[in-house]
């Protein structure tokens, strides 16, 4: 009994030794993970005189690395001259790429790999969110300057943050009446360029960057310290949407991707979240803080491309239409995302069954021999002792006078 029962003890204690190995022989975080590989190409044509590429025009982000995803420049048309930081800490490179003549195209094609990993935002609640004298001073000089793009200093703008945010005693509750009086007041509507702030009051209109930047703009007039993220989307629907733009000078063709902007705000105690005014049922919208709760940058097939944090966003895309437009230049761009593997809970827990019933079985086939051949030992020396086995028999054995071949211990008689 105590040895059989020791054997079942033994047996017990490799359960969750056999867990763990089908756990991570699946390889748990793997799966967990989306990868993409991001495609982009650029090309360039001087209908007019020569084009000289400014270092602007040959910088290619380099994307971001952040607890939410690692990215890797995987090919790249040319060299670079140089890595560099812009001022609102993207890391860029810049292509060693040449000037071209008149009448003359050139391009360059990069290639990016991409792992997204689990996202979720913290569970937000009314009743333990913080006022404006938790959010840190030191975020103040970054995040609540008035660049070109936030016009915090804007007559209009600021009399309407004041208003929402007047009586508001925490972080969170200011940012719900920013997003409500949004919500309520502005239409979507696509522009060529991207718009200040006071214009998409004026015009009650806007896509997602303009309303993300309406949205910041508010919330530092307030103390409240934001910025621009923008994105690209895997959107596996989309093939080949072309479309042009800046009276012909641009066109662009994205093949399962959609660009999409954001707003980043510090929200004590959760600190940054992202607040996305367009990425949002509209069966949802009775509860303002769905904008951060359904953000599209906490899917996985959310791939972060840039923060705008200081750089006149708006007035840098302006001057850069007039540019294009006034020498006869043109650009075409090609932008595709294609899915490695996509994150799948239902992938992995199947996996990870067909993996332990492999395990399990197999265990179980090493134990049962080795429990045969304890017991066979056992008997054998049972046997022994009662003078019922010649051990000088050979390869037979006799058993109660009678001959018999070698058989499993469960054929013994």
């Amino acid at each position: 009994m105590k040895k059989t029962a020791g054997i079942v003890l033994s047996l017990l204690l490799l359960v969750p030794i056999i867990f763990s190995w089908s756990f991570y022989a699946v390889g748990a975080v793997s799966l967990s993970e989306s990868e993409f590989l991001v495609k982009a190409n650029v090309r360039f044509t001087a209908s007019g005189g020569a084009w000289n590429f400014s270092e602007e025009e040959k910088e290619i982000s380099l994307y971001m690395n952040s607890t939410w995803q690692t990215v890797m420049l995987v090919n790249s048309s040319y060299s670079f001259e140089n890595i560099k930081t812009d001022e609102d800490g993207n890391k860029l490179a810049i292509l060693n790429m040449p000037s071209i003549e008149p009448n003359q195209s050139i391009e360059y094609t990069v290639f990016y790999r991409v792992l997204s990993k689990p996202r979720n935002i913290p569970d937000i609640n009314k009743n333990t969110a913080l006022n404006l004298t938790a959010i840190p001073s030191n975020l103040s000089q970054a995040y609540l300057g008035n660049s070109g793009t936030w016009m915090t200093n804007n007559a209009t703008i600021r009399a309407l943050a004041e208003t929402l945010a007047e009586n508001q005693t925490t972080v969170l509750a200011i940012i719900e009446k920013f997003i409500r009086w949004i919500w309520d007041n502005i239409e979507y509507g696509s522009n060529e360029v991207p718009l200040y702030p006071n214009e998409t009051m004026s015009q009650k209109r806007g896509d997602c960057d303009d309303q993300a930047i309406l949205l910041v703009s508010m919330c530092r007039i307030v103390g409240i310290p934001a910025y621009l993220q923008i994105g690209s989307i895997y959107r596996p629907q989309v093939e080949n949407e072309t479309s042009t733009g800046w009276e012909g000078h641009v066109e662009s063709t994205q093949n399962h991707v959609g660009w999409h902007g954001w707003a980043m705000v510090y929200v004590p105690p959760w600190e940054w979240l992202p607040v996305d005014l367009m990425y949002i049922y509209t069966l949802s919208k009775n509860d303002a803080l769905n904008a951060i709760k359904t953000a599209a940058v906490t899917s996985q097939r959310v791939i972060q491309y840039m923060n705008i944090i200081q750089t006149d966003y708006v007035s840098k895309a302006r001057d850069y239409r007039s540019f294009l437009i006034n020498n006869d230049f043109y650009i075409q761009t090609f932008d595709e995302i294609i899915a490695v593997r996509e994150a799948n809970p239902f992938e992995f827990l199947s996996e990870w069954l067909n993996t332990l019933v492999k395990y399990v079985l197999v265990t179980l086939l090493v134990a049962g021999v080795i429990v045969g051949v304890l017991v066979g030992l056992f008997y054998a020396r049972r046997m022994k002792k009662r003078g019922v086995v010649d051990s000088t028999a050979g390869n037979s054995r006799v058993l109660c006078g009678r001959k018999f071949s070698w058989h499993p211990p469960r054929l013994l008689r």
